[in-house]
């Protein structure tokens, strides 16, 4: 976390620098990016049971009288 506050306060004016890190622990920002990525990650198991349910549907279907 530490080279990207680094980063980022390179690249505004150093009044403005001050603020990058201001009020935000390392944990929060740390925090909050692993629960963007289980977002991203629960929705594409979402989509990926939503797809199976599709299959064992018509596949019930299918089999029904087997």
């Amino acid at each position: 976390m530490l080279p990207l506050v680094e980063q980022m306060t390179k690249m505004v004016s150093t009044e403005h620098a001050k603020y990058i890190h201001w009020g935000a622990t390392t944990q929060d920002i740390q925090d909050c990016a692993s629960m963007l990525q289980m977002k991203d990650g629960i929705a594409l198991l979402r989509r990926q049971m939503v797809d199976l349910i599709g299959v064992l549907e018509r596949l019930s279907e299918k089999h029904r009288d087997t």
